[in-house]
């Protein structure tokens, strides 16, 4: 049960009440919690949900405590709170996000908060092939950034939408309605495989990502395009190349990543304006 809540940044806490925006959840036996792409949400025993929008550099941090107040506080910790566990077990969660690209939202009512996750497409650690084709059918924008919407699928950000597209050969810039159905159903599965491999290794660390255990991540270790402009592809030691496709860095392999198969009329060209 969730015993107290400090609040360090109430612009980071939304609610329709005021309580809660001082107190999210306090009070709450958390049941479980829950995940779909990049959200978290702590689920009561009772109606309310807390939904964690984590951003780009957002975490929750889980540590024990034994002095019922938990570890100093850390450079951009917004919100913290203290829970009981079994016996006298206490946990502090503490929600930590330096860029503030992420949000909390408490929900009144499971319909309220299930309602709010219909804006989200399929989760991508699990998308199949015909949910995938479904979602892609429906735009004609460039694959990339058909990918980073969340709209259309839940979970893939800049890192991994370079990383699958290179596993598959298939350039940033191909409308995503375009891909024929063999590409789709590896696409499918390379996203499937490389989110699952981040995971196992703690996720990527590129500048200041840290875990759950406020550790580092290994995955960056991996990376085949992600970051390496200007370096030699790993297949085939041609120089990779990168422009700005929907305000982030993409970097592809201009020959194992060839913009073919495809025509394309004036209305749905995808221009590629590449850095200096």
């Amino acid at each position: 049960m969730i015993e107290s809540v400090e609040v360090r940044r109430r612009d980071f806490v939304s609610s329709s009440k005021a309580s809660e925006r001082r107190h999210p959840m306090a009070g709450a036996t958390i049941d479980r919690i829950v995940r779909h792409g990049k959200e978290l949400a702590l689920v009561e025993r009772g109606p309310r949900r807390l939904r964690m929008r984590l951003g780009m550099t957002g975490r929750l941090l889980v540590e024990r405590t034994n002095d019922g107040r938990g570890p100093a506080r850390l450079p951009h910790e917004h919100v913290r709170w203290i829970a009981r566990g079994t016996g006298d077990t206490r946990w502090v969660l503490r929600s930590v996000d330096p860029r503030r690209f992420g949000d909390l939202v408490v929900f009144e009512t499971e319909e309220d908060f299930e309602q709010d996750r219909t804006r989200l497409g399929p989760d991508a650690l699990s998308i199949r092939s015909r949910e995938l084709a479904q979602a892609l059918s429906a735009t004609r924008r460039a694959i990339k950034i058909a990918l980073l919407d969340q709209k259309v699928l839940a979970g893939v950000g800049n890192i991994y939408a370079d990383e699958a597209l290179f596993a598959v050969g298939v350039h940033p810039a191909t409308p995503a309605n375009r891909l024929a159905r063999d590409a789709v159903s590896r696409l499918s599965a390379a996203i499937r495989s490389l989110l699952r491999r981040s995971i196992s290794a703690g996720g990527t660390t590129i500048r200041d990502y840290r875990n759950g255990s406020n550790e580092p991540g290994t995955a960056q270790r991996h990376l085949k395009v992600y970051g390496r402009q200007g370096e030699a592809c790993h297949r085939c030691r041609t120089d990779l190349e990168h422009t700005v496709m929907g305000q982030r860095t993409t970097t592809w392999c201009p020959k194992c990543q060839q913009l073919i198969h495809i025509t394309l009329d004036n209305s749905e060209s995808c221009r590629l304006q590449p850095q200096d």
